[in-house]
């Protein structure tokens, strides 16, 4: 079962198989922690049991990766993407605003975001101009000219 649960998840085929092999597993010792005490002495000594299962290091390896996953696509999904990696930068925009670009204050700009909001009406005051970045973005970008 240790080996089952540490090495049983790495391909395609044996991660979907694997569940069932542990169902499997975990009938078989039920079965055998139901069976009646032997009747005569064993021939040769029985096997040392070793550690118990949740002891084991092979145990731990998929919990561990799973949550290795976990924590590097949520540090993917809280990186700031899209309209909200703006927020706070300076921006220069083409000759037909169809285009926004951040730039470094230091440079050459146009204007600053001074937030980034669901719709125009909802900017802070000072906003100059708005600008969505693209049709499916539900944000846009909030821009003081005079910064």
């Amino acid at each position: 079962m240790a080996h089952t649960l540490g090495a049983g998840w790495w391909g395609v085929i044996s991660f979907v198989t694997n569940f069932g092999v542990i169902l499997g597993n975990l009938r078989a010792r039920r079965a055998i922690t139901t069976l009646a005490e032997p009747l005569a002495s064993p021939i040769r000594p029985p096997l040392p049991s070793g550690r118990p299962l949740w002891r084991r290091p092979a145990t731990w390896v998929a919990p561990a990766l799973v949550t290795l996953l976990v924590i590097v696509i949520g540090a993917g999904v809280t990186n700031r993407t899209g309209a909200s990696s703006f927020s706070g930068r300076c921006v220069r925009f083409d000759a037909g605003h169809t285009k926004v670009l951040k730039v470094s204050c230091s440079d050459s700009h146009d204007g600053k975001v001074i937030g980034v909001a669901a719709t125009k009406v909802t900017c802070p005051i000072g906003t100059s101009i708005t600008f969505r970045l693209k049709v499916e973005e539900d944000k846009v970008l909030c821009v003081d000219l005079d910064q």
